[in-house]
């Protein structure tokens, strides 16, 4: 099986909807708990797209390329969060980088998604980002320790294709298939191409002759409103 299938069917971090929120930490919890994402464990209907539906997303003006920018350039644009190990060990762990903020609509909560096979050897400043899964909040926002706020001029966040939280169904369907059909609020879109010229994370080469970018996008809406999604990005043979 090749890396890309692996790690797809490994993700199980695809959110849902706000209603099913796990429980998040007091500021005053403890330091070392870990704020996890919201899983997702049966897979809704798969839709195969042209378009890489997962590639960047914006914080503000500031772009986080999956498979290019790494977690420690995160952590330096927002002075702020820690890199967290979850689901693993340091060796072979999923990394999580995590920020809650208080938006016009609410709470809103991100993160940002790695492994330490990424980074150089166990090193997690170095691991590259492959992902991120973005979550409204229910009920009043707490901010855990290891996702502090993000700061305003790091807002909006923005995924690649135009797509952020709020977004009416219609408006965010329109813009990624649409004919597409819904399964239980939810949808997932995949992309397996070859790595193209005009790749934003990496350009074509001897090294990357026959190269594949795997790409998939789970989006989640509540009262016709986009609550949730999860964005990964993978390269492989």
């Amino acid at each position: 099986m090749s890396r890309t299938a692996i790690f797809f069917a490994t993700l199980c971090l695809f959110a849902q909807p706000a209603s099913a929120q796990n429980s998040f930490l007091a500021p005053s919890g403890d330091a070392t708990t870990v704020t996890l994402p919201p899983d997702f464990t049966t897979a809704p209907t798969f839709v195969p797209v042209k378009a890489i539906p997962a590639a960047q997303v914006m914080l503000g003006k500031f772009p986080v390329i999956f498979e290019k920018t790494s977690l420690s350039e995160i952590r330096e644009k927002t002075n702020s969060s820690k890199i967290q190990v979850a689901r693993g060990g340091v060796w072979d762990g999923e990394l999580l980088l995590c920020y809650t903020m208080i938006t016009d609509r609410g709470g809103e909560r991100i993160w940002f998604t790695s492994d330490s096979v990424y980074g150089k050897a166990g090193g997690r400043e170095d691991s590259k980002v492959l992902g991120m899964i973005a979550t409204t909040l229910t009920g009043a926002v707490s901010i855990p320790r290891d996702c502090p706020l993000l700061k305003v001029s790091l807002q909006p966040v923005v995924l690649n294709g135009g797509i952020s939280l709020g977004m009416s169904r219609d408006d965010v369907m329109r813009r990624l298939s649409p004919k597409a059909k819904l399964d239980n609020g939810q949808i997932r879109f995949d992309y397996d191409e070859p790595l193209k010229a005009n790749d934003p994370a990496m350009k074509p080469s001897k090294a990357t002759k026959g190269m594949r970018v795997g790409s998939a996008l789970t989006v989640g809406f509540a009262d016709d409103m986009l609550v949730t999604f999860s964005a990964q990005r993978i390269t492989s043979n």
